[in-house]
């Protein structure tokens, strides 16, 4: 708004000084000029929003930086760490070692079946009326 305050007098006297021919070539300018500054400075009130609140995370980190410490410091004397360590990352990869892989070719084949006879299932419901309607057609037409 306060752009518009200020480019109609510059316009005026633009158009004055220079005459209309001038000041109808620099249109674009003043239509569009106002609005690219406003939209920069949105940005520009983002920008300093997001950097406000980063500053306000990165306060209150450092602020609850002690209780951190302290938590931290407890889990790894206590060997918390050590345990989480082996039950994240050591045992699956020991999982995966005794992995008894014939086992698990025919639980998943018997999966596959299991899913192969359920899609079965549905196709043969889904043309089953079809089916039957056929099989009355061509009773009526005596062909069977």
């Amino acid at each position: 708004m306060h752009f518009c305050v200020c480019s109609i007098p510059l316009y005026m006297a633009v158009s004055l000084i220079y005459g209309a021919e001038v000041s109808k070539e620099l249109t674009p300018l003043w239509v569009f000029g106002p609005l690219i500054v406003a939209l920069y400075i949105r940005i520009l009130r983002g920008f300093c929003a997001l950097y406000v609140l980063c500053l306000k995370q990165t306060l209150q980190i450092v602020g609850n930086l002690p209780t951190y410490y302290v938590v931290a410091y407890n889990y790894i004397a206590h060997g918390k760490l050590k345990e989480e360590v082996r039950a994240r990352v050591w045992q699956p990869v020991v999982d995966i070692k005794n992995l008894d892989y014939k086992e698990l070719s025919r639980r998943k084949m018997k999966d596959f079946q299991e899913w192969m006879m359920e899609k079965y299932v549905d196709i043969v419901e889904s043309v089953w009326p079809y089916y039957c309607r056929t099989i009355r057609f061509l009773k009526r037409a005596n062909i069977i």
